[in-house]
């Protein structure tokens, strides 16, 4: 009779649950939030595109902040990449630029609230097209600000030994049948960390990846920058270098081995003045 008994009960505690009312109290879903835009290729993470969300979640946290933290109003932030072709209208552009392979074409926003620009190619870009939006003069590709970030990256130290040449193909050159090195290959679909780990262990690094040159330059790396295919135009590597002050641009070689006969050590590339105060903190006040 027991089991009877406990049957009934349950079946009655059932209906009596089922019939409270419930108070929705909210889920984080539906508060305000701001958006990083940043683009990813299917089923995998670019090393240079996944650092705009780190660098974006790391310099909230060191202000208490958060990303999902309820914002005033509904914003969508543009940081690393070569992304600003998408963006829409009123979105918060800091350090973003725009892809070569869109110059030629009109953006579809009017209005844009401009904090930083990757480079003065992409502010004669957006000036072009929509010189009513005001874009000031600050630059800088984020990217720069990785190791200040996160200094403890300069320590890493989780392989047991690491090349003293490697090459950083873009995420493009990955599809060539035949990449041209005989070095050690490190792929921008690795984990952010481990590939600055390569980066900050190298003596000296070839790369078709922007990120790969930005990196390699912060630390004063002898980064040398090849371009093995027409599929990235040179736009955003002329943008990034005469962002941080250099009037000629970079030198670019065509080929791996050729590269890696040049010595081009030099001083580290610093993030340029204002690049990090400009962040827009305030979108989440």
């Amino acid at each position: 009779m027991t089991g009877v008994f406990d049957k009934l009960a349950k079946k009655a505690a059932s209906k009596w649950f089922y019939k409270v009312e419930i108070k929705r109290l909210g889920r984080a879903t539906d508060q305000t939030r701001i958006d990083v835009h940043h683009w990813r290729p299917k089923g995998a993470a670019n090393f240079g595109d996944e650092l705009s969300l780190v660098v974006v979640d790391q310099l909230l946290a060191l202000r208490g902040l958060h990303r999902a933290f309820h914002a005033p109003a509904p914003r969508t932030l543009f940081a690393i990449g070569s992304i600003l072709q998408m963006a829409q209208e009123g979105d918060t552009v800091w350090g973003s630029g725009v892809n070569g392979r869109d110059v030629g074409g009109e953006p579809g926003f009017s209005t844009l609230d401009v904090r930083a620009v990757r480079g003065p190619r992409t502010r004669e870009w957006l000036n072009r097209w929509r010189p009513e939006i005001e874009v000031p003069e600050i630059y800088g590709d984020p990217g720069l600000l990785v190791f200040d970030l996160f200094p403890d990256l300069l320590t890493r130290r989780t392989l047991p030994s690491y090349p003293e040449t490697i090459f950083i193909p873009n995420l493009n050159d990955l599809r060539l049948k035949e990449l041209d090195t005989t070095f050690p290959i490190v792929s921008p679909l690795e984990p952010w960390p481990l590939v600055c780990e390569y980066i900050v262990n190298a003596r000296n690094i070839v790369t078709s990846s922007l990120h790969g040159f930005v990196l390699g330059e912060r630390l004063g790396k002898d980064v040398k920058l090849v371009r093995l295919s027409p599929t990235e135009p040179a736009f955003k590597y002329e943008d990034y270098v005469l962002g941080t002050g250099r009037p000629d641009g970079p030198r670019v070689f065509s080929s791996v081995a050729e590269a890696a006969k040049v010595d081009m050590t030099s001083a580290p590339v610093l993030a340029p003045p204002g690049l990090r105060e400009a962040f827009p903190y305030d979108l989440w006040d």
